[in-house]
Formats: C-alpha cells, sequence, structure tokens
C-alpha cells in the first residue's frame, strides 16, 4: 500500500466519508475495480498506480463516474503530461499530498472541472 494513500485515509478533512479500495492486494480484475468503486457512488476517485498496472488507468478513468478523478503513484511521476488526456482532473507527482494550492481548492469547492483542466501538482 503505498504511503500516500495512508496519509490520506488517515486524514481526511472535516467530516467525510473515505473508502480505501486496494485492488491489488485482493487480486480484483479492472471490471471487479470499477464495479466496487462504482457501488460506492463516491465524489472523488483517487488512484496510485504502479507502472505494472498502468495500462488499467484509462479503463478506470473512462468507466467510472466520479466528478473528480486524481492520480498519484510511480505512474503518474513519468507520465504526468498523458493521464490529463486520459480522463484524470488531477496529477500528483513525488510526495506532494495534500499541497493543492487554494486555487486548485476554490475549483474543486465550486465546480466540477472538467478533466484535464488542473495543472500538474
Amino acid at each position: 500500500m503505498p504511503t500516500g494513500v495512508l496519509i490520506t485515509a488517515a486524514r481526511p478533512p472535516g467530516k467525510y466519508e473515505f473508502t480505501l479500495l486496494d485492488a491489488a492486494s485482493r487480486d480484483l480484475s479492472v471490471d471487479e475495480t470499477i464495479e466496487e468503486a462504482e457501488a460506492h457512488g463516491s465524489d472523488i476517485l483517487g488512484l496510485s498506480v504502479v507502472t505494472c498496472r498502468a495500462w488499467a488507468v484509462t479503463r478506470i478513468l473512462d468507466r467510472c463516474g466520479a466528478p473528480i478523478k486524481a492520480v498519484g503513484g510511480p505512474y503518474a511521476k513519468h507520465n504526468h503530461k498523458a493521464i490529463p488526456h486520459q480522463g484524470a482532473h488531477e496529477v500528483f507527482v513525488d510526495d506532494k499530498e495534500g499541497r493543492v494550492d487554494r486555487d486548485h481548492r476554490a475549483e474543486f469547492r465550486a465546480n466540477r472541472p472538467s478533466p484535464g483542466s488542473l495543472s500538474t501538482v
């Protein structure tokens, strides 16, 4: 389990409900992962992606209906320019969890951004 994901899960701001789905440790297929993620009806989908599972990112981003989608992890570090074109609203590179600037936070609160409309952090 990536450290950034655990830190995020341990410290959700305010009174937010947080569900952590570790598809890799449960050996879920892409379809099973999407089905379970959709069952939660989340407002935000966050993916921490290792390169060996990168092929699944486009399918998951395309098929999950969360209004905001973010991608981080080793795959994002080396592919941050391509990921917004795959459907992500936000890409986290390196260890920058929680450092989204005020403008991005305001945009998240104000409306649903379109894929690729936010800069890479």
